[in-house]
């Protein structure tokens, strides 16, 4: 009995320090007079891999892209209407 549960302490102890292999990416979409914009679709390509992955914004104008591999990415936003020509450089992180 006292072997189990030593084993599954130290294996639980072992599982809290792991690393993170993921991380997110998330913001707010806002116009020019600071209101967020809905329905914009929001896209991350990894900048050494091309995974993309792909959300649309809230009501609110945020966004979340959750459990993304770590790395370097960009980030491109296209809205019907409006104008998209910037393009975002960040890094994911945990």
């Amino acid at each position: 009995m006292f072997a189990r549960v030593c084993f599954a302490v130290l294996a639980t102890s072992c599982l809290a320090f792991s690393q993170n292999t993921t991380g997110a990416i998330s913001g707010h979409i806002t116009d020019p007079s600071n209101a967020g914009v809905p329905k914009a679709e929001i896209t991350v390509i990894n900048e050494n891999t091309g995974l993309r992955r792909t959300v649309e914004s809230n009501d609110d104008g945020s966004y979340r892209l959750p459990f993304l591999p770590i790395g370097a990415y960009s980030v491109r936003v296209k809205k019907e209407g409006c104008r998209s020509d910037a393009v975002i450089s960040c890094n994911s992180r945990s």
